[in-house]
């Protein structure tokens, strides 16, 4: 397990917004009259503060889910025009509220190169699938709107911390100007894009370990950024193949490469399973849709996932019919 807390410094003047965010909007009958109304003025607010440079889409889900645009479009005058008509044309006429196929939809969607996607939730939180949608949270950033004041805050403050954003509660149009630019800023904040991780062994070799996760996140400065390696060694091992060090690099927010290390001390190690468990539990994060080697890690590591549950089993020595 490997903790890292990079830090930069970047001169404002200089940040390239790069940035994709995608804005998905419950249309589902419960946000029916006001909730609707604060949801679209929210929504037309954000559209006229993006800087140029953003790339954009905007998603509406109920019972079934679509999208203005087939993939996320740049951030001009003209983009601006058909998504403002799109905004007007809105209304509360989707059915249910199944939250968890459209989030999965655009998590699916490749990000653009050099890009970190935010994704912008408007709700009332009456969602399908709760626990789920919070599950696949901790895979992107994640910054939620409750609409309305019945909105299920709680459940939308804990999908903005699974996704490391930040929760809004919207109950009126006049007093939605300060929540919209607070959450547009932290959306906007420079990143570390392109991250790749090097892990190097005693001998010099890098073919030793590998990263847990296929890709890395956008990382944001002072961030703190938890990773896991397992070997890849599958026969004799050595000292030589201990890891020693960790290259953490990427592109930063001007297109500056940026690189951080940290060494490893082999002498100060934990025994016991629980690094292996988090380690699993990281692969399986990032394995969505592979049931079978989903359901193999659970089962070689004890785990409760998807695919394996456990089951308690009390074995006695007398009968106890006459017992509670």
């Amino acid at each position: 397990m490997m903790t890292f807390h990079p830090r930069w410094e970047v001169d404002p003047d200089l940040v390239k917004h790069q940035t994709e965010l995608i804005f998905l909007v419950d249309r589902s009958g419960s946000m029916a009259g006001s909730r609707m109304d604060i949801a679209k003025a929210t929504l037309q607010l954000f559209l006229r503060s993006l800087p140029e440079g953003v790339r954009f889409n905007i998603f509406s889900f109920g019972s079934k889910f679509s999208s203005q645009f087939a993939s996320s479009v740049e951030y001009d005058e003209q983009s601006l025009m058909r998504a403002d008509a799109h905004v007007n044309a809105m209304s509360a006429d989707m059915g249910g509220t199944d939250l968890l196929k459209p989030l999965q939809h655009v998590l699916r969607q490749r990000e653009h190169e050099g890009l970190s996607r935010q994704i912008f939730l408007l709700t009332d939180g009456e969602v399908l699938n709760a626990e789920e949608v919070i599950q696949l949270a901790g895979t992107t950033r994640i910054f939620t709107f409750a609409i309305g004041n019945e909105a299920d805050k709680n459940m939308l403050h804990e999908l903005a911390l699974c996704g490391r954003g930040a929760m809004e509660f919207v109950s009126e149009v006049e007093h939605m100007k300060v929540h919209v630019m607070r959450q547009l800023q932290k959306a906007l904040e420079p990143a570390m894009t392109n991250a790749k991780l090097r892990l190097i062994s005693r001998d010099g070799s890098d073919k030793h370990w590998r990263c847990t996760s296929r890709t890395i996140r956008p990382i944001f400065s002072g961030e703190r950024l938890v990773l896991y390696a397992l070997s890849s060694l599958r026969g004799e091992w050595s000292e030589d193949h201990q890891l020693a060090k960790a290259e953490l690099t990427g592109v930063g927010p001007t297109g500056e490469a940026l690189a951080f290390e940290l060494f490893i001390d082999a002498d100060h190690t934990t025994t016991g399973c629980t690094l292996h468990q988090l380690a699993a539990i990281s692969l399986i994060s990032g394995l969505r849709g592979n049931d079978v080697h989903c359901k193999n890690l659970g089962l070689a590591y004890s785990l409760a996932t998807s695919q394996t549950s456990f089951v308690a089993i009390e074995e006695r020595d007398r009968a106890t019919l006459d017992e509670p």
